[in-house]
């Protein structure tokens, strides 16, 4: 199984508005680098959250929802689902990170 420690971020901007939740099992100022400089990678994929970023996001914050604990990366994206549909952050496309990763084969 793939125990490590994984946790939600959130993304907000400066109007503390919720902009993004995502889940990751890097540190935040990581997370933060790779989605302001997606388009420094070759395999950097462009979203509308990270287009909007570039343009808008400047002094948008990240900062952990759910601290990073250990679990399965099935376990912390069905949490960031529920997150996600609680509260339908405005770049959230994906309401389902779960069902994603089933159909792009992202699970062992």
């Amino acid at each position: 199984m793939d125990i490590k420690l994984r946790g939600i971020y959130e993304v907000k901007n400066e109007n503390n508005e919720l902009m993004y939740i995502g889940s990751s099992g890097i540190p935040i100022d990581r997370i933060e680098f790779n989605h302001r400089n997606y388009q420094r990678y070759s395999n950097g994929k462009k979203t509308l959250f990270r287009e909007t970023l570039g343009n808008i996001g400047e002094n948008w914050v990240f900062e952990w929802r759910v601290e990073p604990h250990n679990c399965s990366t099935k376990e912390i994206e069905t949490l960031e689902g529920i997150e996600i549909r609680k509260t339908k952050p405005k770049y959230n496309k994906d309401m389902d990170p779960v069902a994603s990763s089933i159909r792009y084969g992202r699970y062992a």
